[in-house]
């Protein structure tokens, strides 16, 4: 099964502001093993993708794949 999230998106912005996994887990006010779960294509509560988008100032729906 594909990943519903654009995993993609994610690693662009945190290699293009050079942030560390756990320093965009606490921007985004989001677990770290949440973003692992997100990374790896599992089951992951809507307020954790919707706290990325409102960090990375993207729309919802950009993020879905």
């Amino acid at each position: 099964m594909d990943k519903l999230i654009n995993t993609n998106l994610i690693t662009e912005y945190i290699t293009a502001n050079r942030l560390t996994q756990k320093e965009f887990c606490k921007q985004c006010k989001i677990g770290l093993s949440q973003l692992y779960r997100i990374m790896r294509g599992e089951n992951v509560m809507l307020t954790a993708v919707w706290k990325i988008s409102k960090y990375m100032g993207v729309d919802l729906c950009q993020l879905f794949a």
